[in-house]
């Protein structure tokens, strides 16, 4: 018997994600020569200048592109923002975004954050951040531009409807605390209803508090619909919480590692 009693589960959707982790390299010296001979004469002869440095992030994305769609490059930037989401808060400032028509388009901002205060709001139109054009970036790109030190100033250029020009919005970044619980309420015939984006370090921590503050449910609804992954650990915990002790959860292998459960 777990845990959770005679209460009812019901999991809706689940995804889990894991960022790929580099292992101990073969004698790959011939494929390496290769390659530097390669880049060498690239970088002597070809007609234009070379950013070596965006050429092998790209170089390393395409050959990760060619085995599965599970093995994933995370970059020095992207890897700090993925940290900060899985640390429950970072310097932003606090707005959701979606592309419409290749623009950055505002869908909401969070309650009292800096964007919500400097006034920005449902469908203000992003163009420049930091007078950088930004103009069919992707919703990363904007992740990347808008985070910052607490404390700091960045500048949108806004354009909103009805307006010809786009319109500069200072705002401040500040401390954007990350709730991996969106909703926690009682339906119908006392069922619990709670619903988990994400899997970060603090979401059992919040899963238990929403979980209590129901009180005495018959049943629960585990909403794990569009959700992300995240962090394995918690994932793991999470599905503690109503499997039986001791019960086999997950199991990761590799190549030249054994089985760990």
């Amino acid at each position: 018997m777990s845990r959770f009693g005679k209460i009812a589960v019901v999991v809706m959707v689940v995804a889990l994600g894991a960022i790929a982790t580099p292992l101990c390299a073969q004698d790959t010296s011939k494929d390496l020569g290769k390659f530097s001979s390669f880049y060498y004469y690239l970088r002597s002869l070809y007609v234009d200048e070379i950013n070596g440095e965006e050429l092998m992030e790209e170089a390393i994305r395409a050959s990760l592109a060619s085995l599965d769609p599970h093995s994933t490059y995370v970059s020095a930037e992207q890897l700090k923002a993925e940290m900060e989401m899985n640390e429950g808060a970072f310097g932003g400032v606090g707005v959701e975004c979606g592309i419409v028509r290749d623009t950055l388009t505002v869908i909401s901002t969070y309650k009292d954050s800096p964007a919500a205060k400097a006034g920005l709001t449902t469908g203000d139109r992003i163009v420049t951040i930091d007078d950088k054009s930004v103009v069919g970036a992707s919703l990363q790109e904007l992740s990347t531009l808008a985070r910052g030190e607490v404390g700091s100033k960045v500048v949108f250029g806004v354009l909103r409807p009805n307006q010809s020009e786009p319109t500069d919005v200072v705002i401040k970044r500040a401390a954007i605390p990350i709730s991996t619980v969106d909703a926690a309420y009682t339906l119908y015939n006392n069922i619990g209803y709670i619903r988990v984006n994400r899997f970060a370090e603090q979401t059992m921590k919040e899963f238990t508090q929403a979980y209590e503050s129901l009180g005495s449910v018959d049943g629960l609804i585990l909403d794990l619909r569009g959700n992300g992954g995240g962090l394995l650990t918690e994932a793991i915990k999470l599905a503690g919480f109503f499997l039986p002790r001791n019960s086999l959860i997950a199991t990761t292998a590799g190549r030249k590692e054994q089985p760990y459960n």
